[in-house]
């Protein structure tokens, strides 16, 4: 299904997912991003929900969360017989995935509806952010959380036109939830919400300088007073401009993240802070004959500079970095062209990034990694999606044992 990417350009365009879709790869054939929905809509904040009769597994995995290696939560979403966009959620057991009854806000029937990133601090507390489209393309943010029993939807606070991609928690009583908000008809300001335990407060969050429009995608803390969220924009020339935003335990800053070099369109999609002097960021921007390369970034507690991260052929992408150690990250995507993709591995090991194997199924056409969790050097896990035979696609994780990747069942 060939999807036109021309919808509304003033809007930014947010990583992550596209409103009314059937297929992943029309929203990876679409550089995997699309527009914010037009229109102003207050976040459906309530505890109640409409909950599924059955647990129905989630197709695309957009986010995955390890606390050992017998308990990991995924998330994404399904299209249902309509074509619908419903979200889902799976938990791993160290033998098996369970799919898990996950919720979609009330007054969202018809609308398409995706949970992106997740984040756990133990087996039985995990957040996960989600956004829900309307026919009418308005988009409306929400939050999950997980009690190792069930998901429930939490009140947070009213936004126009908002969308939350990001998410992560330093603690039980500390997780952040980061995406855009509607500040005007024709653009978008970066959003972060705080849990404290008790309920999601909006932050202050600074626009960059310059920046007529903007998005905060990846988060990650090494601490609840020491968090960096990742994010582009786009300027008054409508070029794209990439930035990092640092939270101190009092207030977020804007930090400066260099350009791509001989790039355009760059795009910062995840954050992974190890230490509160270490954080990678990862995307890629598109070069001068139109390629998409992969883009990775390094915070050394005084400043980003570029590293050096293997392009392994054309129109590659990184969506995701997670790292046990400031010595030991890895990074996920997909690389290729014409709709079909290659999973995408890289490995940091606090030198060099290099490419790893990565294990598509027997018969498959086209497979893609859409987030990765590690908890050591020894212990990954990464989940995306990949078309079988038949022409049907079909959710995706592989784990790392330290030494390689195999498919999990």
């Amino acid at each position: 299904m060939k999807v036109s990417m021309n919808r509304n350009r003033s809007k930014l365009i947010s990583a992550g997912r596209l409103g009314r879709i059937v297929s992943i790869a029309s929203v990876m054939s679409m550089l995997y991003f699309a527009a914010l929905g037009a229109g102003v809509a207050g976040a459906r904040g309530s505890g109640d929900a409409v909950r599924p009769a059955a647990a129905a597994w989630p197709v695309y995995l957009d986010g995955v969360s390890c606390t050992s290696a017998k308990a990991c939560i995924a998330t994404g979403w399904y299209p249902d017989g309509a074509g619908t966009a419903e979200p889902g959620a799976a938990s791993w057991n160290g033998v098996r995935w369970v799919p898990l009854r996950t919720p979609r806000p009330l007054g969202t029937t018809g609308d398409s509806t995706y949970l992106g990133q997740v984040s756990c601090t133990s087996r039985d507390a995990c957040t996960t952010a989600g956004v829900s489209y309307s026919p009418a393309d308005v988009a409306t943010a929400f939050i999950e959380r997980w009690n190792g029993n069930h998901w429930r939807i939490q009140s947070t606070p009213s936004v126009a036109g908002s969308d939350l991609v990001g998410a992560w928690c330093a603690s039980a009583r500390v997780c952040f939830a980061t995406g855009a908000q509607s500040i005007s008809p024709s653009a978008n300001g970066p959003l972060a919400e705080r849990w404290n335990g008790t309920r999601w407060a909006a932050q202050p969050t600074p626009d960059p300088a310059g920046d007529v429009t903007s998005t905060l995608q990846g988060v990650s803390c090494s601490s609840p007073r020491s968090c960096t969220a990742v994010g582009t924009g786009l300027d008054v020339a409508d070029a794209r401009v990439i930035f990092a935003e640092r939270w101190n335990g009092e207030r977020w800053t804007v930090q400066t993240t260099p350009g791509a070099a001989s790039g355009t369109f760059p795009q910062l999609n995840a954050a992974a802070c190890p230490t509160a002097n270490v954080c990678e960021a990862a995307g890629y921007y598109t070069d001068s004959d139109g390629q998409q390369v992969p883009l990775a970034e390094r915070w050394d507690g005084t400043s980003w500079s570029l590293q050096s991260i293997p392009n392994p052929t054309s129109n590659t992408q990184v969506r995701q970095v997670s790292c046990s150690s400031a010595t030991a990250c890895t990074a996920v995507g997909f690389y290729g062209r014409y709709g079909a993709f290659t999973p995408l591995i890289e490995r940091w090991n606090g030198t060099t990034w290099t490419i790893e194997s990565a294990h598509e199924p027997a018969g498959s056409s086209s497979a893609a990694f859409g987030s990765v969790t590690c908890i050591s050097s020894r212990f990954c896990v990464g989940v995306g999606y990949y078309t079988n035979s038949s022409g049907i696609d079909v959710r995706l994780a592989e784990r790392w044992n330290g030494t390689s990747w195999s498919i999990l069942p």
